[in-house]
């Protein structure tokens, strides 16, 4: 049986993925900075890493904003967690913290994936990525397709 008051504390950051800009921190407020969506916004976050000694990052799902983070960060060697927002943000209530902003929900992922130790995501490629992405936006289509055709014979049965 596990012991959650024990945990095998990793140093972890945790990100808080925007559009544009990431927020970035440890659980303990020490490591707050920001990097952009971009190459060069990447090389910053892993000279942080490095230097702080960090061993894993933690992340939300968030639409695909995350994906050209995760692969390069899984290029280069560094464990890498992508969490459902639904549970860091409980995980957080359950905290005590109900002000949100940037860089409290970088800390407050960081702390999550300290205490919860969620599992690495998979080590996808480009192309796996955007394949996963059309199959869901197939299903979509493909519901979509036949609530139309349930709502057109709905409304040639009743004149």
């Amino acid at each position: 049986m596990k012991d959650y008051h024990t945990t095998d504390s990793v140093a972890t950051f945790g990100i808080d993925i925007a559009s544009r800009v990431h927020a970035c921190d440890t659980s303990d407020g020490e490591n707050s900075f920001t990097f952009n969506n971009n190459r060069t916004g990447f090389q910053k976050l892993l000279k942080r890493i490095r230097k702080a000694g960090i061993e894993r990052v933690v992340m939300e799902a968030t639409g695909g904003f995350e994906t050209d983070l995760v692969i390069f960060l899984q290029s280069q060697n560094i464990s890498v967690c992508v969490c459902n927002p639904r549970q860091v943000r409980d995980f957080a209530k359950s905290q005590g913290m109900l002000e949100k902003n940037d860089a409290i929900d970088a800390r407050m992922i960081a702390r999550y994936g300290e205490v919860s130790a969620p599992k690495n995501a998979p080590i996808l490629s480009k192309n796996d990525y955007l394949r996963l992405e059309l199959n869901a936006r197939r299903s979509q289509l493909v519901k979509n397709g036949r609530n139309e055709s349930k709502g057109k014979s709905a409304k040639q049965g009743n004149p």
